[in-house]
């Protein structure tokens, strides 16, 4: 089974730094430094984040290692 990466994308107009994602997050791929959130690039694409976010401030983009078959 091939990895999932994600690709985190965070609309700071939009985020009121709550630290939901930072507490959720199964990886530890967030952190807030000087009241804005930081993304640490470990991205596992499990979008826990995205789906509790109540700001809906976070896109996850999926980018997976598995090339998609061709028919």
């Amino acid at each position: 089974m091939a990895k999932k990466q994600g690709i985190v994308h965070i609309n700071h107009k939009r985020c009121k730094v709550c630290g939901i994602c930072v507490n959720i997050c199964p990886v530890q791929n967030y952190k807030i430094n000087q009241r804005k959130l930081k993304e640490l690039g470990k991205c596992i694409a499990c979008l826990q984040c995205e789906r509790y976010c109540p700001d809906m401030a976070l896109i996850i983009d999926i980018k997976d290692d598995k090339k998609t078959p061709t028919r």
